[in-house]
């Protein structure tokens, strides 16, 4: 029986799509008169950065951006980014999102993990309106997922096979917690993985009976 699911967010509750974050990323070079950047290039930055670390910080992630774009960005940055993080890159949840979430909120205990700054995370689900669904929510100024000890934060109190993990990433989402003895769903809403050995769905009407049929 499952008690506790955990969800990724992005490409798992939210689609994350270019557009959002090169809007967002040519806005700030602009303000902050990044000379000879593109968006592609904070975008980059961002995912180097967190393949360094083990948990995200405020300081070593402007000092690693810093150097990176070949400028000095400072707090007022990182509260720019983070606002446009938390405001713009969201979308309208859809009925079937709503009903999942709803019905499981009532079967188990829903938390979040995901590699950014938790505060932001939770003010970017706030303003899609699925928040008040969740439990708990971690992000990676805790620990950064692959890292084993980003999911053990959730198992201090459960058995990992109480638990389960639901993710878009086959690294970070699955593997490890599967190692771990979690249960995991993959959600491949670009059917990415047809042949995945483990259970896998590409929708949410899906995800609901996958869940439903396997773990309650």
């Amino acid at each position: 029986m499952i008690k506790r699911i955990i969800f990724d967010v992005d490409d798992t509750l939210i689609k994350f799509t270019k557009e959002n974050w090169v809007v967002s990323y040519t806005k700030l070079i602009k303000k902050y008169h990044i000379a000879n950047k593109k968006a592609q290039d904070i975008y980059e930055a961002i995912d180097e950065y967190e393949k360094t670390i083990t948990k995200y910080e405020m300081e070593t992630f402007l000092k690693f951006l810093s150097t990176k774009l070949e400028t000095n960005l400072n707090e007022e940055f990182f509260q720019d980014l983070n606002n446009e993080i938390a405001t713009n890159w969201i979308v309208t949840p859809s009925p079937s999102l709503i009903s999942l979430l709803t019905f499981l909120s009532g079967q188990c205990e829903l938390v979040i993990l995901t590699n950014y700054f938790t505060d932001v995370y939770k003010k970017r689900l706030a303003n899609m309106g699925i928040l008040k669904f969740f439990t708990d929510i971690k992000g990676g100024d805790y620990f950064v997922k692959p890292n084993p000890l980003a999911y053990a934060q959730y198992l201090k109190d459960i058995n990992p096979a109480e638990c389960l993990m639901i993710g878009d990433s086959l690294e970070k989402d699955i593997l490890t917690p599967a190692k771990m003895g979690i249960k995991v769903i993959m959600y491949d809403a670009e059917n990415r993985y047809p042949d995945l050995a483990y259970p896998r769905v590409t929708n949410y009407e899906e995800l609901k009976s996958k869940i439903t049929t396997l773990f309650l």
